[in-house]
């Protein structure tokens, strides 16, 4: 038979080592799991329509763990807006450079229009272009001439002023055995009202564009129609053509006179 002493010191050392054990094991468990390394990113805070510009409302930063960082994201929002997207951005999604234009980038000329403008294309050659000296950016003054109907009473008419050139295109045409002709087509910027008169001046005149200064003030002054009577100093009207007719004989009125067996016709006048 064994001693009990030994048996029961065994048991107290068994004892002490398990508490040991719970004790370590209790205290992994308290202790805090290490934190993870994150990054600020530029998010959605609303989902953004694909070809539309970047409002700074929309977007706001977010801190997200390293390792679901997107490569392509970006960081600050000061990168994102005013931009324009190439497609739909998701709410919470991370904004990334692949799904927008350029700064400098327009993927169209909506996105150059400037606001409560329209634009209005119309067809010029190299004369009434000013020999292709115009440019984007350039502004201009539109003329117009109109045919009165009648010899004399043509007119040419400022029709806009100071109006800005958001686009001048060529293109090469070619018509039977011709040769080829540059056909000019320039784009303005008109407020609604103004694209109605210039579609009008075109279909019913002709139109030629000035070019204004580069650093002149934006000014429109009062202009006056210009006639043929003011260019050349006299009328050129057509005279008034009298077409004389034969004049008509007079009646002649007369009275038969009988003296007995004589007849006879007096005229009275």
């Amino acid at each position: 038979m064994k001693n009990p002493k030994i048996v029961i010191a065994i048991a107290l050392a068994l004892g002490l080592i398990s508490a040991g054990m719970v004790y370590r094991y209790a205290a992994r468990l308290d202790e805090k799991a290490p934190e993870p390394v994150t990054t600020t990113v530029v998010v959605a805070s609303r989902a953004i329509p694909p070809r539309s510009r970047v409002e700074r409302d929309a977007l706001r930063v977010m801190e997200v763990p390293i390792e679901h960082v997107h490569p392509d994201s970006l960081r600050n929002v000061e990168d994102v807006a005013g931009r324009i997207t190439r497609g739909e951005i998701l709410p919470g999604e991370q904004v990334l450079e692949g799904r927008l234009y350029d700064q400098d980038e327009r993927p169209g000329m909506s996105f150059i229009i400037p606001e409560g403008k329209r634009a209005v294309t119309i067809a010029v050659n190299e004369v009434l272009g000013v020999a292709g000296f115009i440019n984007t950016g350039d502004f201009v003054d539109v003329l117009g001439t109109f045919d009165g109907g009648v010899a004399g009473e043509d007119m040419t008419t400022t029709v806009l002023q100071h109006v800005q050139v958001l686009a001048v295109a060529q293109q090469m045409e070619r018509t039977g055995d011709e040769k080829p002709k540059v056909t000019t087509t320039v784009t303005l910027a008109v407020t609604p009202k103004e694209a109605e008169k210039v579609t009008f001046a075109e279909e019913r005149g002709r139109l030629r564009l000035a070019l204004r200064p580069a650093e002149a003030p934006a000014r429109v002054v009062s202009l006056a129609p210009v006639t043929a009577e003011e260019v050349i100093g006299r009328s050129i009207k057509q005279g008034t053509v009298v077409v004389q007719s034969d004049p008509q004989p007079k009646p002649r009125w007369s009275v038969e006179v009988i003296r007995g067996t004589n007849k006879e016709e007096v005229n009275l006048y």
